[in-house]
């Protein structure tokens, strides 16, 4: 199977979660979280253009973002870095992406008035997606997961027990991607990040301080915002073992288990 995930067409669309909230208690409060989110998905993404083949192109609008291009592994996995920044950050981003490019119908304009018409149903299948999903996850639209990965990884059964196969590197966002626990569409296991740091920020943690952070969320965030927390404390507990694995590869200082 090819490993070059940088040439697949694709369209990304992500909400920041729990903007609204901020509104009601102060504007200012509400600017600075998403000027955070804003700053933050600049210094992750400007690393991209000095890609050879560079093919991105990325849209903020209030608490949304939009990504869409072909260089999909690589916007994975920086992704991954951008959820992780925000997560630590007591933020939580939750998108979907989809095959396909997004693009838009041409239309007569004027300086001060632009028109972005979407052309198919690219942008619909990415936000139908999202929205039928809780919580910080990045969920891959069935079609496209199909198109990544070994047949014997489509059903959760087959991952678990083929998890170990020579043919896909250690590294690769293949080995990231499963079944959401509806069956309904797969999604990108954010947490499992290879390295330490990115841009000076760390990015892979161990499972503990997943959970110590879910329970401080727990105390801090309005009531309508738990099914969300409940979400992302079910992405992380399963996939713990995973993410042990994972930190005992990455840090040369390991901690016990806990």
């Amino acid at each position: 199977m090819e490993e070059n995930l940088d040439n697949i067409p694709f369209t990304y669309y992500g909400d920041l979660l729990g903007v609204s909230s901020y509104y009601r208690i102060d504007p200012d409060t509400a600017y600075q979280k998403l000027s955070f989110f804003y700053n933050e998905t600049f210094q992750v993404f400007r690393q991209l253009e000095q890609t050879l083949g560079y093919d991105l192109r990325l849209f903020l609008f209030s608490d949304s973002i939009f990504i869409t291009g072909t260089i999909l592994g690589s916007t994975l996995k920086h992704l991954g870095y951008l959820y992780s920044i925000l997560f630590q950050n007591n933020l939580l981003l939750r998108g979907a992406i989809v095959h396909g490019r997004l693009t838009f119908d041409p239309r007569l304009e004027l300086e001060n008035m632009v028109k972005q018409l979407p052309e198919g149903d690219v942008l619909f299948r990415a936000v139908e997606l999202e929205k039928r999903n809780k919580g910080a996850r990045l969920v891959v639209e069935k079609r496209l997961a199909h198109m990544i990965l070994p047949n014997e990884w489509f059903t959760l059964e087959g991952y678990i027990q083929n998890r170990v196969n020579p043919d896909i590197p250690k590294d690769s966002v293949r080995r990231k991607v499963r079944t959401t626990p509806t069956w309904g569409a797969y999604e990108y296991l954010w947490p499992l990040i290879d390295i330490n740091e990115f841009n000076g920020r760390q990015v892979k943690f161990y499972y503990s301080d997943y959970t110590k952070k879910i329970n401080h969320l727990k105390r801090i965030v309005p009531e309508e915002a738990s099914i969300n927390i409940k979400e992302t404390k079910k992405l992380f507990d399963n996939i713990k073992p995973e993410l042990n694995e994972l930190y005992d590869l990455v840090f040369t200082n390991e901690r016990p288990r806990q």
